[in-house]
Formats: structure tokens, C-alpha cells, sequence
């Protein structure tokens, strides 16, 4: 069922079989005979439920309204045959009236529904407007025939003729909302799922349960009907609901005309009114409640719909670069939390654009899905995502993959898409189509953002690119200096270039640059305050005995500002010790100690103020050009 029309356009009748058509208008029997025999309250047609009505509706709605006049045959011909079980013969006006009622009720029924709707009635305003235009208009003009016969005729005084006119229009509409839901849920040939059995069946268990208490001392109980059918409207489809709805109505009216239910009043006509009010509200309800509910549903799926295609590629199917960018975002915090590594993987079509130029757009299209689809099946595990991050490239995210397995899986991909054997004369000089994959590697702890890893594949990616094509190139997992955030701590590694010449002293700086480097990984790796606080006490030893050592060297070989050196040592230690006390018992940032401690008093000391003494500890008058070299 889709959205109504606002026109009037007809919508298409499907085609009608003989079979069907002989199991519609048997069918109608069953439900003329129902409405003469079980939901008649006496006699002249007084019935709260007029289930023909709604038959003859679906048999014109498929076969159109040259069945009008086979519907009122048929009519007569069971009322003639069978007659009523419970009641008086009918006389022959009566039986004729309500045979041109089905008739008439059902052909204008399906005509208006025709006219007013191009598609079935989907939400509870469609509901509403099929009541008011469809159902309304034709339960009177075939409740009108009637009760305009009864009361010429003298079977009913005109004083009660309102009486039987309302209880006869609501009797069309229960018939008409009961029957068409119940028709469209057939022909969709749609199977309940298990759990909505479950539901249809404790539904209709329960309202046995009401029934029974109703009819025996405790009527109130009827009326917990409604709730139960409307708990089974959010739990079933309309379906599942109509094969519940349908009978507890039936069973209602049946119990009624017993003589049963809360429904006994000072005359028929007002019992009859009020059995009808109730099931024709109820039925109203219950309806409106699952079209809602139904269209709460389709709206869901329709905002998981859109929200899938607004994360996927309309070319390739794969997830687009904003899918990406969250997914890789949220696996690099998750790693960060689990201190795990998180791969990924920049794949690019080598000279694609010449294969544009040389095949056209279409089969440059046709090799992109080829080359995705490839994607797809190497990369497959559950964790891994395959994304198309833009024009001819793609990127795959691969938690938990450390360098090895992320260098095999780039490899298993390059070779993958070189086995496809797309041809590409501009491709050379392999010929055919083939790939370069740039690979990256994050562990946990380094605080990298998606834009920083996709950099550093796109620069390992350049690589591969720079080596011929083709190939697999990796990066170092470590942030380059300009995308870390803490960019000024950085891992310092001893040079050739550094060494004075006195072993000693060489010897003591390798020292500390490994204890710098001990501090750092420390704080990168989140280790608690205690070790970091004792590394720091050991560097500082380390720090002023080599300070007290240097010293004695430059006064030994005649330095000339070994005093001025001397006092810039003991400021550097004063400094380092109040930044260690500070971190000790005043809560300074670690990354602030270390920035001053390893750079500060260890790197641009050593590699500024020592370098001047060099020439006088190895006997030359050049300096050496020294520079900060980071791993």
C-alpha cells in the first residue's frame, strides 16, 4: 500500500480468472448466509454486520460493476434457498432489497475507492477518507433501500426507522473495513513470521477469554477487546491483525444476537445501535492504530534506506569517504583504547586516466566496480571495511592487522587486480590493469586522526608510485613531526656527528639520550607516575655526574670558557630538579618536564654549547656541523 492520490485518477483492476472468480462469489454466499442466519437480530434485515457488502465490493473491485446484477441474484437465490435458521421466512420485498443492498453498497463502494485512491489506503487520514467518501456514501445508499422498503411496507414504523437506517450504514462500513483489509492481506500472499504467531494466537486466546466472561455475568470484560487487538497491531502487519480483527468482530456479533454481552436494551433497534457503535469503533481503532504503526515502520526503514545510500558509492557499491572517515576515526580511538593497532591500506588504478582516454567513461566505470568488487573479496574480513575514497582510489581500514599482515594483504590485492587481465595499452609496461597500494600502520597510544593516517598512506602510496608502479610500499608506523601532537617529543638517536672525541664523555651522552628516550616511551605508552618519576630521578643523577665530568675535562684541556659552561650546567640541573620536584608533588604535565628536560638540558644543550668545546677536547680548530637527527 503506497500513498494516496490526491486525483481521481482509476487505478489499474487486476485481471479476475474464472477460478477466482467462482471462489469470490462463493464467497459472498457464505457471507450473505452469515449475515441472514448468525448476525441477524430478528427479522426485516436488522444485523449489525453486513459481511456481503464488503465481498461484493472486492468481486466489483476486480470485475468491475457488470457483476452488480450477479451479485443481487445470487443474493436472492440464498436467501430463497436457505432462508433464516432462527427467524421467520422473510417475506419476498425483504429478500429483494437486501439483494439490490449488497449490490448497490458494494458496486459504489468500489467505484468511489476507485476514484478517490490510486493506490490502497496507507495511513490513518486515508482511513479516515475512505470512511467519510467511500464507505459512508455507499452504506447509505444500500441501508437507504432498505429501510425505505421496511418502512413503505409497514414493517417498520417510521418512529424506529432511524434506528434501523444507523444500525444498517454502520453495518455496511463494519462490512467494508473489515472484508477489503482482509482482501488486500490475502492477495499479498505475505507469511506470518513466528513471533507473530505467537502474538495472532495469544490475541485471539485472550479475547475468547473476554468473550466467555462477557457473555456470562461480566460484560464490562467486552470491552478489553480493543486493547488487545491494538497490542497485536504493534506486534503483527495488517495481515497478521485482520486475522484476528475479523473473527473477534464476527464472534461479538454472534454472541449478541444470542442474547448475550452487555448489549441488551429496552428494544432491538437500540441494541442493535449499540452493537454496531462498538464494533464499528473498535474496528476503526484498531485499523488506524496499524496503519500507524505501519507507517512508523516505513519510515524507519526508509531513514535506514536513505542513511545507507548516503554511506555508500552509487558506482561501486562500496562505502564512500564519509563512511570512511567515521569508521576510521572510531576504529583509531578504539585501538588507542586497547592499546591495538589499526592498518591502512591506499589503493590506486595506475594510469587510469589514460585508460579514459583510450576506452571511454563507461568501461573506465565498468573497470572500477571490477576492481572494487576485487576489494571486496580479498578483504573480507567481518572488522575490515573497503571504501572508495575518491575518483580512482580506494582505501581499506584493517583493524587489529600489524605491518606484516597489513604489507601480505596490500600484495594479495595488487596481485588480485593484476589477474583480472583488463587490458590497458597506457598501462606499461605491464599492459594491463594494475594497482599501487601505499601501506600505514598506527598502534595504539599515538593519538593519530584520520586525516593524519590517510596522509601517511597517501605518502607511502607516492612511494609505491615514485618505484614504478605496480608495488606495495609501507610507511613507518610512527606520526610523522608535523602531525603529532606532541611534536616536540620526539625519540632522539646519537650520531657519529656528536662525539667529542673523549670516550668518556661520548660515552655519557649516549647514556643520556638513552634515558631520554627510556622517559619518552614511558609517556607515550601511559605508564604510571611512579616509574616515569623514578626514570626521571636516575636521569637526573646521570645528568649531574656527567655534568661534574664534563667539567674537569674542559678545565684539564684549557677550555677557555670552561667557567661559563660550568655555571650554564648548574642552572640546567637547578632547572631540571625544580621541574622533577614540580611533577613530583605539584601535578606538572609529564609532557612539560619532558620537553624541557629531554631538549632543553640534554638535545640543544649538547648539541650547541658542547659543540663549542670540540675543538679543544680533539685537537682541531674546525667544528664539526652537527645537527638534531630523529628516528
Amino acid at each position: 500500500m503506497d500513498r494516496p492520490a490526491s486525483g481521481k485518477t482509476t487505478a489499474p483492476r487486476p485481471a479476475t480468472g474464472a477460478v477466482w472468480l467462482f471462489s469470490a462469489l462463493s464467497t459472498y454466499c457464505a457471507a450473505t448466509w452469515l449475515d441472514a442466519n448468525v448476525f441477524a437480530l430478528g427479522v426485516h434485515n436488522l444485523t449489525p454486520l453486513r459481511l456481503g457488502a464488503g465481498v461484493a465490493m472486492v468481486v466489483c473491485l476486480r470485475s468491475g460493476w457488470q457483476s452488480m446484477p450477479l451479485i443481487a441474484v445470487l443474493s436472492l437465490a440464498v436467501a430463497l434457498l436457505s432462508g433464516p435458521a432462527r427467524h421467520a421466512a422473510l417475506p419476498l420485498s425483504c429478500v429483494l432489497s437486501a439483494a439490490v443492498s449488497d449490490a448497490l453498497a458494494g458496486g459504489m463502494a468500489a467505484m468511489l475507492l476507485q476514484r478517490v485512491f490510486a493506490a490502497p489506503p496507507a495511513s490513518v487520514p486515508d482511513l479516515f477518507r475512505a470512511v467519510g467518501r467511500v464507505c459512508l456514501p455507499a452504506a447509505v445508499s444500500g441501508a437507504g433501500v432498505i429501510v425505505l422498503q421496511q418502512a413503505t411496507e409497514g414493517y417498520v414504523p417510521w418512529d424506529q426507522a432511524e434506528y434501523l437506517f444507523a444500525t444498517l450504514v454502520m453495518a455496511v462500513c463494519l462490512g467494508l473495513l473489515l472484508v477489503y483489509p482482509l482482501y488486500r492481506a490475502c492477495a499479498a500472499y505475505r507469511h506470518l513470521t513466528g513471533r507473530e504467531c505467537r502474538w495472532l494466537g495469544g490475541v485471539l486466546g485472550g479475547n475468547l477469554v473476554f468473550l466467555l466472561l462477557s457473555f456470562n455475568g461480566y460484560g464490562g470484560c467486552i470491552y478489553f477487546i480493543m486493547p488487545l487487538l491494538v497490542l497485536l497491531a504493534y506486534n503483527a502487519r495488517l495481515h497478521g491483525l485482520m486475522l484476528a480483527l475479523v473473527p473477534s468482530m464476527m464472534a461479538v456479533a454472534y454472541g449478541a444476537t444470542m442474547g448475550f454481552g452487555p448489549f441488551q436494551m429496552p428494544t432491538t433497534g437500540e441494541a442493535a445501535f449499540l452493537l454496531a457503535t462498538f464494533l464499528c469503533s473498535t474496528t476503526i481503532v484498531t485499523l488506524g492504530v496499524a496503519l500507524h504503526n505501519r507507517q512508523l515502520l516505513n519510515a524507519d526503514s526508509n531513514r535506514e534506506m536513505w542513511e545507507q545510500k548516503a554511506m555508500r558509492d552509487p558506482l561501486t557499491g562500496l562505502f564512500n569517504r564519509s563512511r570512511l572517515d567515521c569508521a576510521l576515526e572510531t576504529e583509531l580511538r578504539r585501538a588507542q583504547r586497547s592499546e591495538d593497532v589499526l592498518s591502512l591500506l591506499m589503493v590506486d588504478v595506475d594510469n587510469f586516466k589514460s585508460y579514459n582516454d583510450i576506452h571511454g567513461h563507461v568501461a573506465g566505470d565498468t573497470c572500477l566496480r571490477a576492481v572494487a568488487h576485487t576489494l571486496r573479496t580479498v578483504v573480507h574480513r567481518a572488522p575490515d571495511m573497503v571504501a572508495r575514497y575518491g575518483g580512482e582510489e580506494f582505501a581499506c581500514v584493517l583493524p587489529g592487522t600489524a605491518e606484516a599482515g597489513a604489507a601480505q594483504m596490500a600484495e594479495r590485492i595488487r596481485c588480485a587486480v593484476a589477474e583480472l587481465c583488463i587490458v590497458h595499452p597506457g598501462n606499461t609496461p605491464a599492459g594491463h590493469v594494475t594497482v599501487s597500494v601505499g601501506v600505514t600502520t598506527v598502534r595504539g597510544g599515538r593519538n593519530a586522526t584520520p586525516d593524519q593516517a590517510i596522509d601517511m598512506a597517501d605518502r607511502a602510496l607516492y612511494r609505491a608510485k615514485s618505484k614504478g608502479r605496480n608495488t606495495v610500499a609501507t610507511a613507518q608506523d610512527i606520526l610523522p613531526p608535523q602531525a603529532c601532537p606532541h611534536a616536540d617529543l620526539l625519540r632522539l638517536a646519537w650520531s657519529s656527528s656528536y662525539e667529542c672525541g673523549e670516550a668518556r664523555i661520548d660515552a655519557q651522552h649516549r647514556q643520556l639520550f638513552e634515558m631520554v628516550n627510556r622517559l619518552l616511551a614511558a609517556f607515550l605508552d601511559n605508564a604510571p607516575r611512579a616509574a616515569c618519576l623514578a626514570i626521571i630521578h636516575e636521569l637526573l643523577t646521570a645528568l649531574a655526574e656527567h655534568f661534574r665530568d664534563e667539567e674537569a675535562v674542559l678545565r684539564s684541556r684549557g677550555y677557555p670558557d670552561a667557567e661559563h659552561h660550568a655555571e650554564l650546567h648548574a642552572t640546567l640541573l637547578e632547572a631540571a630538579g625544580d621541574l622533577a620536584a614540580r611533577y613530583e608533588h605539584a601535578n606538572l604535565p609529564l609532557d612539560t618536564a619532558l620537553r624541557v628536560i629531554s631538549h632543553e638540558v640534554v638535545a640543544r644543550h649538547m648539541l650547541d654549547d658542547d659543540t663549542k668545546f670540540h675543538p679543544y677536547v680533539q685537537g682541531t680548530s674546525g667544528q664539526r656541523s652537527v645537527g638534531r637527527h630523529f628516528s
